[in-house]
């Protein structure tokens, strides 16, 4: 313990020191360094989580992508003629080459001018096939054979 006077107040100041308590301390220490672990490791599950996620979407996301490529393939190859047609406004939005060949339009088309192009090759082809879509919206097909002014299919 150490004393001091003040003499012009008549007052004698005592300093007296415990010992510190480290428990104070270190508790509190203790708490937040716990905290601290369980909040990292939740985390890094999350962020596994998120990365194992974002690996599915990538592969879901090139099957995809193959799968589209597959499909271009067949409908561009395929020994008859496929059109694609937007059932609200019943134009054509894509034609594959055997079409093209029947309805005798160019390859070098696009898809906007597709329908305009295709209209004096063929007036009245949407109206021949069956309503192409009811209340559910489902797919409809049809086949026509084209024949040549000789009689022989096309």
């Amino acid at each position: 313990m150490v004393s001091e006077d003040i003499p012009h107040i008549h007052w004698r100041l005592y300093v007296h020191a415990d010992q510190t308590s480290y428990h104070l301390f270190l508790l509190p220490a203790l708490f937040a360094l716990l905290g601290a672990a369980i909040i990292g490791y939740l985390m890094r599950r999350w962020l596994e989580k998120t990365a194992r996620l974002e690996m599915l979407f990538h592969q879901k996301d090139q099957q995809i992508a193959d799968a589209e490529k597959e499909f271009k393939a067949i409908f561009e190859n395929a020994p008859i003629g496929f059109a694609i047609i937007n059932l609200p406004t019943k134009k054509l939005t894509a034609v594959n080459q055997k079409f093209r060949v029947i309805f005798g339009l160019d390859e070098n088309i696009s898809p906007d001018d597709l329908q305009d192009a295709s209209q004096d090759a063929f007036i009245n082809i949407l109206s021949k096939i069956p309503e192409i879509a009811d209340e559910r919206g489902t797919q409809a097909s049809g086949e026509y054979k084209h024949i040549n002014k000789a009689g022989e299919e096309i």
